[in-house]
């Protein structure tokens, strides 16, 4: 994710396409779907090139990762346990 925040506040736009690309592919491996399509559309912002959206979309995909990270918590702790 910091990779990709500083790709964002730096408008490197093929950065930001294949970062997102990364970060969308490992989420949909985690089945975290939400957070796997706000990936792919930072991912198609990044390819187009529409800078005035990015802002908005990365706050997206914080926010969904952000909701995501207390269900991974709660699956490690789980998983440790076992």
């Amino acid at each position: 994710m910091r990779s990709l925040e500083d790709a964002v506040s730096r408008e490197e736009m093929k950065t930001v396409e294949a970062t997102s690309h990364t970060l969308k592919g490992m989420l949909a491996n985690l089945s975290a779907t939400r957070a796997s399509l706000a990936a792919s559309r930072l991912e198609d912002i990044g390819r187009s090139g529409k800078r005035s959206q990015l802002a908005e979309a990365l706050a997206a995909m914080k926010s969904e990762v952000a909701a995501l990270l207390p269900e991974l918590d709660a699956y490690l702790e789980l998983r440790s346990h076992q």
